[in-house]
Parts: structure tokens; C-alpha cells; sequence
């Protein structure tokens, strides 16, 4: 009994799957891709040396949480006049 089952169940997880790529090959490519072939020339040594000295993960960790804080504020700010919440 259980076979079946489980064969229904990983057909249908295929079928999300199928979806999904049909979905996802909708999509533009990402744009980030383009912005990789400077980097491509940059010695990966340096480079290393460049980020233990600079912590870029941590800057842009930084940004990412203030734009995010940012737009979260004003979404609420939004939906808060809409409702006349606030003056």
C-alpha cells in the first residue's frame, strides 16, 4: 500500500519541479552574470588578500539589512496612511 503512495507522491513532487523549471526558464537571464567578466581578470590571490583586508561580506551584509529596514519602513508607512493611521 505504502508503494503506491509513495510513487504518487514523487510523481507529484516531479511535476512541481517541471513546473517550476517552465517557470524559472520564463525569466530573464540574471544580470549579475554580465557583471562577472571584470572580475574574471583579477588574480584570485589578490583578490583574497584585498578581502581579508576589506570585509566586502560584511558591507554588503550591511547595505542589504539598512535598504531592508529602509523599504520595510516605508511599505508600512504606505500601508498605515492608506488605512489613516497615522496623520
Amino acid at each position: 500500500m505504502s508503494n503506491w503512495l509513495i510513487g504518487i507522491c514523487n510523481a507529484a513532487i516531479k511535476g512541481i519541479g517541471v513546473v517550476l523549471n517552465a517557470l524559472l526558464a520564463l525569466l530573464p537571464n540574471s544580470p549579475f552574470h554580465v557583471s562577472n567578466s571584470w572580475f574574471s581578470g583579477i588574480d584570485a590571490v589578490w583578490f583574497q588578500y584585498l578581502c581579508w583586508l576589506v570585509p566586502v561580506d560584511a558591507f554588503v551584509t550591511l547595505i542589504v539589512d539598512l535598504l531592508s529596514a529602509m523599504a520595510i519602513y516605508y511599505i508600512y508607512m504606505v500601508v498605515f496612511r492608506w488605512f489613516k493611521l497615522i496623520g
